[in-house]
C-alpha cells in the first residue's frame, strides 16, 4: 500500500481539486443551454474553468479556441498538484508531462501540413513551458515542419523526428506514429530504473493499458480501412506488452480480416470489453475508455495514498474536456437534449 505519509498531502490537493470537476447537475444543466455562448457563461462560474474563461467574450468563441482553452484548464491543473509534489512524486508526474510534450508536437505538426503554421494549445507555454526542454514559443511561432523539428533540438524527441524527416515524402501520419512509438517504448524502458513496488505497478498498468488499448484500435483500423501487410502494421505497434502478450498481437496482426481479428481478440483479456457490436457502431473508443477510467478509479479506492490519487484525477480532467468539447460541437449543431446526453454517456 502507499505511504500515508509520503501522498498524504497530495491526496488531500488531489481530493480539493475533485470539488472543482463538473457534477452530473452541471452537466444537465449545459445540455439544455441554447448556445456555445451560453456554455462559456456558466463555465466562467465554475471552479474548474473559471480563471480560463473569465476574460473570454462569449460571443468570440468557436470550437477551435475553446478546445484550447479547455486544454489549458488541463495543463493548469497538471501545474497546481507538479507545484505540490515532492520530488519522488515530480518523477511520476514527468511521465505525463512527457505526454503532453508528445501530444503538442503531434499537433504542431498535423497544422504545420495542414494549415502551414503550427498553431499550438493557447497558454501551454505559458503554463508548462517553463518545465519544457522544447522551445514551445519556437514551436508556436513555426510554420513548417522543419521549424518544429528545430525546436526540438536537444531533446530526446529530436532524433526520432529526424528519422521520419528522412523518409521519403513523410506524412503527418508517420511523425505521430513515430512519436508515439517513441514515448511508449521510453517510458516502459525507464520504468523499472525510476520505480519500484506499488509504484512500478501502477506506472505498469497506466503506460501499459494506453498501449495495448492502441495497439488494439491501430490493427483494428488497418483491418477494416487500410488492408496493410502485416510488414507494415508490425512496424506501427508499440513494443510494449501488458496484458496483450506478443502471441496474441501476431495473431490478431496475421488475421485475415476484420472478423478473423475479432476472433483472435475475443480470446483476450480486452475481448470481454467489446465486441463486432462495439466496433461497428464506433463505440469501441468509449468502452475502452471507460475500462481505463475504472481502472484507475479502483487502484485510487484501493490505495488512495498513492501514485493512484495523481493518475485518476487527471484521467477524469481529461474525460471530462472531451464531454465538454462534444457538448459545445452538440450545442452549436442544435442536438436535442436527449441526444447530448446519451453522447456523454450522462445516463
Amino acid at each position: 500500500m502507499g505511504s500515508i505519509f509520503k501522498y498524504s498531502g497530495l491526496t488531500t490537493k488531489v481530493r480539493a481539486m475533485r470539488g472543482g470537476l463538473i457534477k452530473r447537475e452541471q452537466y444537465a444543466k449545459i445540455a439544455g443551454l441554447g448556445s456555445v455562448g451560453e456554455m462559456v457563461e456558466l463555465l466562467k462560474n465554475t471552479r474548474g474553468y473559471g480563471d480560463i474563461f473569465k476574460d473570454v467574450e462569449p460571443s468570440d468563441i468557436h470550437r477551435g479556441n475553446m478546445e484550447k482553452l479547455m486544454m489549458c484548464a488541463k495543463y493548469h491543473d497538471y501545474e497546481k498538484l507538479y507545484r505540490f509534489a515532492n520530488m519522488r512524486q515530480r518523477r511520476y508526474m514527468r511521465i505525463h508531462f512527457l505526454q503532453y510534450e508528445t501530444d503538442i508536437l503531434k499537433q504542431a505538426i498535423v497544422h504545420a501540413f495542414n494549415h502551414g503554421e503550427a498553431e499550438v494549445v493557447v497558454g501551454f507555454g505559458e503554463i508548462l513551458g517553463k518545465y519544457s526542454e522544447i522551445d514551445i514559443k519556437a514551436v508556436c511561432e513555426a510554420t513548417n515542419v522543419d521549424d518544429i523539428i528545430e525546436a526540438s533540438r536537444d531533446t530526446i524527441f529530436f532524433d526520432t523526428l529526424q528519422m521520419v524527416r528522412a523518409f521519403n515524402e513523410p506524412t503527418e501520419f508517420d511523425y505521430g506514429i513515430a512519436l508515439d512509438l517513441f514515448f511508449f517504448s521510453y517510458v516502459w524502458k525507464k520504468r523499472k530504473k525510476l520505480f519500484e513496488g506499488d509504484e512500478l505497478k501502477a506506472v505498469s498498468m497506466n503506460i501499459g493499458t494506453e498501449a495495448d488499448i492502441l495497439n488494439i484500435m491501430w490493427i483494428h483500423r488497418t483491418k477494416r480501412y487500410y488492408h496493410l501487410s502485416p510488414e507494415k502494421i508490425y512496424a506501427m505497434i508499440i513494443p510494449v506488452h501488458y496484458r496483450l502478450k506478443k502471441a496474441h498481437i501476431k495473431k490478431m496482426v496475421e488475421a485475415e480480416n476484420e472478423a478473423a481479428f475479432i476472433s483472435e481478440l475475443s480470446e483476450t483479456y480486452y475481448g470481454k470489453l467489446v465486441d463486432k457490436n462495439s466496433f461497428d457502431s464506433g463505440n469501441v473508443g468509449a468502452l475502452f475508455e471507460e475500462h481505463l477510467t475504472r481502472c484507475y478509479h479502483k487502484l485510487f479506492k484501493m490505495d488512495p495514498y498513492s501514485l493512484a490519487a495523481i493518475n485518476a484525477y487527471l484521467n477524469d480532467k481529461e474525460v471530462e474536456i472531451k464531454k465538454l468539447i462534444t457538448m459545445a460541437e452538440c450545442i452549436r449543431y442544435q442536438y436535442p437534449i436527449e441526444e447530448i446526453i446519451r453522447d456523454i454517456n450522462l445516463n
